[in-house]
């Protein structure tokens, strides 16, 4: 890059963010490489912090001519960016990353002067009328009120039911009172290629209980045993074990990580399980012992 060029921030919800395509762009990094250093960093992160990584997906020219490629990437806010970027080394890369936190001082300095409309949630007392809907529908059907809670999240794609817009609160209401318990139910398809006869793939419709299992499947692999395991396959590295590699590879194969994300879009988050709290909180106090 000869000369520094302008980073790519935008106004998002009321805060500036940037994509990880035009942070790869603008450091010259493959966007893979990218991708899994924020890969690596949401790991370890906390829940509160989960928001600086916001996954979307962005559309870019085919280079065969063909139909638009639709990719994964990450939408940063400005301490996501800051928490990516400590990685990055180099002369050059200092330059490149005042010149990021410039554009972002200049957005911010922007957005200040001309706010953006606060994107309206539902109020404290909406919030009681959607509990006590909730209370009601699983008593009447016999099912455990996180089940409707997990439809509720995986049909307005929110982490949680008070960040409901306000303007979706009768619609709500509605859906709870009808939804089929089996079955997360999710947003009809807007995008004409999502829309029926033109997608080349069947969808899958499973269970609350295979996802129920699915979920405390990651919460014993990637958490509650994980480092058991670890020793484990240390001990058969020593002991000349030729599965000690297999072992190892077959587990990191499944991608825990992927599909404990996956999981939680659609509303069955690990995070959520009390035995995982109860496992963080003592996670905790035995380091802080």
């Amino acid at each position: 890059m000869s000369e520094l060029v302008n980073p790519v921030v935008s106004v998002v919800d009321g805060a500036v963010t940037t994509l990880s395509t035009d942070v790869a762009a603008f450091f010259e990094k493959p966007h893979d490489a990218v991708l899994k250093a924020i890969v690596r960093i949401k790991a370890n992160l906390p829940e509160n912090r989960l928001v600086n990584f916001a996954e979307t997906v962005v559309t870019r020219e085919n280079p065969s001519g063909g139909a638009p490629i639709k990719s994964k990437a990450y939408r940063l806010t400005r301490d996501g960016f800051t928490f990516l970027a400590m990685g990055f080394t180099g002369e050059r890369a200092q330059a490149f990353k005042w010149a990021y936190i410039d554009a972002f001082n200049k957005m911010e300095a922007v957005l200040r002067q001309c706010p953006v409309a606060a994107v309206k949630t539902i109020t404290p007392a909406q919030q009681h009328q959607l509990r006590e809907a909730v209370a009601k529908r699983a008593k009447v059907v016999s099912a455990h009120y996180q089940t409707i809670y997990r439809s509720l999240y995986a049909r307005y794609q929110v982490p949680r039911y008070t960040e409901i817009l306000a303007k979706d609160f009768d619609d709500a209401i509605e859906f709870v009172r009808t939804v089929d318990i089996r079955v997360p139910e999710s947003r009809q398809p807007t995008d004409p290629e999502e829309l029926p006869g033109k997608s080349t793939e069947r969808p899958l419709y499973v269970s609350s209980l295979v996802m129920e299992r699915l979920q405390t499947f990651v919460y014993y692999y990637r958490y509650l045993f994980r480092e058991e395991i670890d020793r484990l396959i240390n001990i058969m590295r020593l002991m000349g074990s030729p599965h000690a590699e297999m072992l190892w590879d077959s587990l990191h194969d499944i991608h825990l990580g992927l599909l404990e994300d996956s999981l939680a879009k659609q509303g069955y988050a690990v995070k959520d399980l009390d035995s995982y709290r109860y496992w963080s909180k003592r996670t905790k106090a035995c380091r802080l012992a």
